[in-house]
């Protein structure tokens, strides 16, 4: 009896992980989808809406912007999965803390990128577009989890490993490195903002596998 009951219980709690990955990665990724249509009404979707509406070739539209597959692709997976997997062992306290040093970093990201001159599908001239709003949110949602995933949860060495590769991966698919390889027609990037953006690339990846290398080499992982 005490059996069958043990094992109820896993498959409701199987069932109720299985039902909150689905849900945050739903909703994770209706943010991204969100901000597809807020760039398509700012003329900041397709290439040519840039050329049309903006009357430039140099630019950044949404269906071009690595960052948005990869948030898209990679890391919505990654908070679902966390979520999922990890909330139970997390602490309010340890949450809001995580949220403000994540809010902290995110802020001072979107304001650096309003400094771009060119029509970009999430800030630019000084200001958030709708969809660099949203992305706001978006983004310290996801480093904030990513934090709770190093730093207050139980992971095993395939965890880690695997969500650290997936980061560095999106780390350069949202630096554009793609862009940089098929150079499509309106797509510049001088040697000063290609080594800023190489800067911006080893600030991502750095302490992730700092991270990495100190929960193993410390034995903190299962």
């Amino acid at each position: 009896m005490h059996s069958a009951v043990s094992k109820s219980n896993i498959v409701i709690c199987s069932i109720m992980n299985t039902s909150l990955f689905v849900g945050i990665l739903v909703f994770m990724n209706i943010l991204v989808i969100m901000e597809g249509l807020f760039a398509h009404g700012d003329g900041l979707f397709w290439p040519r809406q840039i050329v049309q509406h903006y009357h430039q070739e140099e630019g950044m539209p949404f269906i071009c912007h690595g960052g948005m597959w990869g948030d898209f692709l990679i890391v919505s997976l990654i908070v679902a999965w966390t979520i999922a997997r990890h909330c139970s062992e997390w602490v309010p306290q340890h949450v809001l803390v995580m949220g403000l040093i994540m809010t902290s970093f995110t802020v001072a990201a979107h304001l650096l990128w309003m400094h771009n001159p060119n029509p970009d599908c999430l800030a630019w001239k000084g200001s958030l577009t709708k969809a660099g709003k949203i992305h706001l949110v978006y983004m310290t949602s996801g480093m904030a989890m990513v934090g709770m995933f190093y730093f207050h949860s139980r992971i095993t060495s395939g965890e880690l490993y695997t969500v650290s590769v997936l980061l560095s991966i999106h780390a350069f698919i949202a630096n554009h490195k793609v862009l940089d390889i098929v150079k499509p027609y309106w797509w510049h990037r001088n040697f000063v903002a290609d080594f800023m953006n190489w800067i911006s690339i080893a600030a991502y990846i750095v302490p992730i596998w700092w991270r990495t290398w100190y929960l193993t080499s410390h034995r903190l992982v299962q």
